[in-house]
């Protein structure tokens, strides 16, 4: 099964780019399931409070989600994440006591979840994802700390991907490439994607 795992911090457009390129292979989509985290909009409010919780129903959601994959070897998957985004997120979010019970729960389970074949990584400038958190208007993202979370999670996204190994990682600075209202930039993703697509069937099949 061809897996391909898209990430980027909060309003770099990774489901959007999931969509696209779902359609483009003819490949089944699996997205994060934030939305139905309850913790999720007290977690922005009292981060201290409610990380353990909000972490927590992520992992066991993405867990889930994942051990569906056994189902489908024969047809392509976009997914909108990667399982290991999980310990980045613990890792800026949590400490001590927390994180050690965090992390012994998360790495039992990676044990058993398959490493995507490539990660597309999307990165921009933070006034970009502050202007797109702010057009998709979700209410729990409109607080007065967001611009900082989101300065600190992108200094996290570079640090995790510096030494990321599990899988070969395709990068793209989408600061000025707007690949949703602009039809050349999103043909140059997608055929930059399909290209190297195309070297991991060759290295998987020779």
């Amino acid at each position: 099964m061809l897996f391909i795992g898209i990430e980027g911090p909060i309003g770099v457009g990774k489901t959007t780019l999931a969509q696209y390129l779902s359609d483009k292979l003819n490949a089944r989509l699996m997205l994060e399931q934030f939305e139905e985290n309850p913790f999720l909009s007290r977690f922005y409010e009292n981060p201290e409070c409610y990380a353990l919780q909000t972490q927590l129903f992520f992992l066991m959601t993405r867990y889930r989600q994942h051990d569906l994959l056994e189902e489908i070897k024969e047809q392509p998957l976009v997914s909108d994440y990667i399982f290991a985004k999980n310990d980045l997120f613990a890792g800026y979010t949590l400490n001590g006591p927390e994180l050690a019970l965090y992390d012994s729960i998360s790495h039992a389970l990676a044990k058993q979840i398959p490493a995507p074949n490539l990660v597309v990584y999307l990165h921009a400038e933070t006034n970009v994802l502050m202007q797109r958190i702010a057009q998709r208007n979700r209410p729990y993202e409109q607080h007065s700390q967001m611009r900082d979370y989101i300065d600190r999670l992108k200094d996290e996204y570079e640090r995790f991907f510096e030494t990321f190994t599990a899988a070969p990682v395709l990068r793209f600075d989408v600061t000025e490439r707007d690949f949703v209202q602009s039809e050349d930039d999103r043909n140059y993703i997608l055929g930059r994607i399909e290209e190297e697509i195309e070297a991991i069937r060759i290295r998987l099949t020779s």
